[in-house]
């Protein structure tokens, strides 16, 4: 085991004891998968100096979360890829937000996975979040503000998802130069959401898009559909006069020479 490089724990396990799994040993370790901060022990993580993959899922009221942050801060320019999954966090507590907010601060991550109620998270500045970040999920957030100002100012970011509840506002708008890298953009479950706006230059490298049950959303950006570079479009159980609406902008974007594969699933 000692001279073990690559390292994937599955999504779901658990020690056969009550103590925490010990990888200290494990120093010539370049890839670890599902590192999970409840099962093993946090404080090895500095002795794996060879690490250059690290994905890491973690409780947000625990403390080895703070010990996963530290670490992927400390090896920015060691570690090619960095993620972390983070559930459970206690929002009414200022302590734990900030942990929350040294997560979105963390100048080594790449990948983030929140998925908890931040209702009463105020998002770090734009300059202020991790330089690094290309890929954020936001799952039950309930964001009460717009966060797109924000994250589009994200220089590196290359996909974002909001899903299940994470804003719950009635409008999210795309400014003019905002999100210059992005290419996946998807979402889900947005209940509240009923107006999208994406202004001209705005998402210039877009490819992918997907809305799904945001059922109270009635028209998607005449914008989107003419970015250039779109490629995908995919439509989930949205109203049927929404779908006739894309077939209709996809048809005319046809005319135009713009070819867009438009998918359609689910039921309303």
């Amino acid at each position: 085991m000692s001279r073990l490089r690559h390292l994937y724990f599955p999504l779901a396990y658990q020690s056969a004891t009550d103590d925490k799994l010990k990888l200290d040993g494990l120093k010539k370790l370049q890839v670890l998968v599902n590192f999970h901060a409840g099962i093993c022990d946090a404080d090895d993580l500095p002795m794996l100096r060879n690490l250059e993959v690290f994905e890491g899922i973690g409780d947000g009221n625990n403390d080895n979360l703070e010990k996963m942050i530290n670490f992927i801060q400390g090896n920015e320019l060691v570690l090619s890829h960095s993620s972390l999954t983070i559930k459970n966090i206690d929002s009414s507590s200022n302590e734990r937000l900030s942990v929350v907010t040294a997560l979105l601060t963390c100048g080594g991550l790449h990948h983030l996975d929140i998925e908890e109620d931040l209702f009463e998270l105020i998002l770090p500045l734009p300059w202020q979040f991790g330089s690094n970040l290309t890929n954020i999920v936001f799952n039950q957030t309930r964001f009460h503000e717009d966060p797109m100002p924000t994250l589009g100012k994200l220089p590196q970011l290359r996909s974002l998802v909001l899903c299940n509840g994470a804003f719950v506002g009635k409008k999210i708008m795309c400014a003019e130069a905002d999100f210059v890298r992005l290419r996946c953009l998807k979402l889900h479950y947005l209940w509240g959401l009923r107006e999208f706006e994406v202004e001209i230059g705005a998402m210039p490298c877009l490819s992918s898009f997907m809305v799904m049950r945001c059922n109270n959303l009635k028209l998607l950006p005449d914008y989107l559909m003419e970015i250039p570079t779109l490629e995908q479009v995919t439509i989930a159980s949205m109203p049927k006069e929404f779908k006739a609406l894309v077939i209709r902008k996809a048809e005319d974007q046809l005319s135009k020479g713009h070819s867009l594969f438009v998918k359609f699933y689910g039921k309303n």
